[in-house]
């Protein structure tokens, strides 16, 4: 086995999940009239992909010890493939939701075998450098797929974004099938009862819980743009997919610099780093929304504003992350597996109620960033005062 063709190909699983969400975040409001659909069933699409992710991470990765890791992470590509062609020709909006529920059942099954394939395959050692890579590549796919996605929807059409995604999944298969062998060797028998006694276990701490919820509420201060801000950007300010891609770029940019940072001040107590950015994050919202009422249409304020909050997250986010596997040192399969499970399930009911909401003024999208910030601060207060 040649170990840095089978990291390549691992890498390039790393962000399927982001992509899958971010590659047609610019073609949402084309979808929507392309299909004579409303606003609030195109963005669901998101929202039920992100369901069919926490389906696909809870199940597959439970399951694999028993079943195995390389046959999950094969059929799911090529499952991936075929319903993001059905997406493509699908006849209705309601087709679209349905295949893109499969396709986020699939691309959580890929996801919850990335880190796990990694691990079996590295050495502790070699897993610094390994899994420093594979947070970069997985930064990589919000910042790269709103962008490539912007140019398809302008010089293509809407369906071109999910081509694109069929023939990446295409690729992966191949990639998978040529460099990654079967990586859990130690097959066994699958104990239900083991499992929910540790699934117990892991979702009876607070702080564990407390970790999970802030992780899903500040992913969704990424979110929001591409599931509202398509439709403000290209609807409201009248810019194209085309422009609405290269602002997606530069956020993704500022949330990529974040986790940047984050690595450099690991040095710095996380308390002091999270305090700071909380009030950062507060500060320059509610500063953003008193200028809102004076330029109701700023772009720019907009872009400022969502720059440092994606910054911001950049940072805080990593450490939530972190802490949900460090709570649970002899049982970090499960507990990674349900926190990204959780987080995948939190921010599909949290797309599927900002589904409802459409922006008409820079000042309601600044509300929308500062309650979000309100929540995960008082969510903090709660949960850091507890014990598990």
């Amino acid at each position: 086995m040649d170990k840095s063709k089978t990291l390549i190909a691992l890498l390039l699983c790393t962000p399927i999940f982001g992509i899958g969400i971010d590659l047609y975040t610019p073609s949402l409001p084309h979808m929507s009239a392309y299909f004579n659909s409303t606003a609030t069933a195109t963005k669901l699409s998101i929202s039920l992909f992100m369901l069919g992710a926490f389906i696909g991470m809870i199940v597959f990765g439970t399951i694999a010890d028993a079943l195995g890791r390389r046959k999950i992470v094969l059929w799911s590509l090529a499952l991936n493939m075929v319903f993001n062609i059905a997406i493509a020709l699908s006849p209705s909006m309601s087709w679209v939701i349905i295949f893109r529920f499969i396709t986020g059942i699939c691309a959580g099954s890929v996801s919850s075998m990335n880190r796990a394939q990694a691990t079996d395959i590295f050495s502790a050692q070699e897993m610094k450098k390994v899994s420093s890579s594979m947070t970069i590549a997985w930064g990589l796919g919000p910042i790269l797929a709103p962008f490539i996605g912007g140019l398809l929807q302008e010089y293509i059409s809407w369906k071109a974004s999910f081509v694109f995604l069929a023939f990446y999944s295409f690729i992966l298969m191949a990639f998978v099938y040529r460099y990654v062998p079967e990586t859990h060797v130690h097959k066994h028998k699958l104990s239900l009862s083991k499992v929910f006694a540790n699934y117990k276990l892991v979702l009876s701490c607070q702080q564990f819980l407390g970790a999970i919820l802030q992780s899903g509420v500040l992913y969704m201060l990424l979110l929001y743009f591409g599931i509202i801000g398509s439709f403000y950007i290209q609807e409201i300010l009248h810019y194209s997919a085309a422009i609405f891609g290269y602002i997606s770029l530069f956020i993704g940019i500022a949330y990529f610099a974040g986790t940047i940072v984050r690595r450099l001040l690991s040095f710095v107590d996380d308390k002091i780093l999270m305090n700071i950015s909380f009030a950062i994050l507060l500060i320059s919202n509610v500063v953003f929304l008193i200028m809102s009422f004076a330029f109701s249409q700023s772009l720019s304020i907009l872009l400022i504003n969502i720059f440092i909050a994606c910054f911001l997250t950049g940072i805080l986010y990593p450490i939530y992350l972190s802490k949900t596997l460090s709570l649970f040192p002899q049982l970090g399969g499960t507990a990674g597996a349900m926190a990204g499970a959780s987080v995948m399930l939190i921010i599909s009911l949290m797309t599927s109620i900002a589904s409802l909401f459409r922006i008409h003024t820079l000042t309601e999208f600044v509300v929308l960033y500062l309650v979000t910030v309100v929540i995960v601060v008082i969510i903090q207060m709660l949960t850091s005062t507890k014990k598990s």
